[in-house]
């Protein structure tokens, strides 16, 4: 009889757990579909493809208008590509590592005047620091690689 009601303790422990993790996945998805707006992928593009264009026309002669607008066409479908293949890897970390109260509070916010305003203006700081980030970095690797290498390099490792 023990072994019965340690079976039924056990089975209702794993429901109740399934449970959970049902309502924070149901959770999870609607935080995403609160954050992610369908004018997400234009504002990652137009926060990315000032660098993009410079680079292609500093490396190409006189490319053409056509050829420059149907490549930022060619990158904004692969930026809404890599968006909806990553919706799911968020929903996931949400509901892993948020409690479900944690979930709510999140929704509150989000739909609170804050959480409104932080998404209206979270692309806008993306595309106005973005940029500049990027080209900052690609000017700045090779320098600050070099210095990571120096620093293995004393204390005895190889990187590369």
């Amino acid at each position: 009889m023990r072994i019965l009601g340690f079976v039924l303790i056990l089975l209702l422990s794993f429901g109740a757990a399934h449970a959970d993790d049902s309502v924070r996945q149901e959770l999870a998805i609607e935080i995403v579909e609160l954050t992610t707006t369908g004018a997400m992928v234009d504002q990652m593009v137009d926060a990315v493809w000032p660098t993009l264009e410079a680079s292609i026309v500093a490396k190409n002669e006189n490319p053409s208008d056509d050829a420059l607008d149907a490549m930022k066409a060619e990158y904004g479908r692969l930026v809404e590509a890599l968006i909806g293949s990553i919706i799911g890897d968020v929903v996931d970390f949400y509901a892993d590592n948020y409690t479900e109260q944690e979930l709510r509070d999140l929704m509150a916010f989000y739909q609170s005047d804050l959480g409104q305003k932080t998404l209206a203006t979270a692309p806008k700081l993306m595309g106005e620091i973005m940029p500049g980030m990027m080209q900052k970095m690609q000017q700045e690797l090779p320098s600050m690689m070099q210095k990571f290498n120096e620093l293995a390099k004393q204390k005895g490792l190889v990187i590369s």
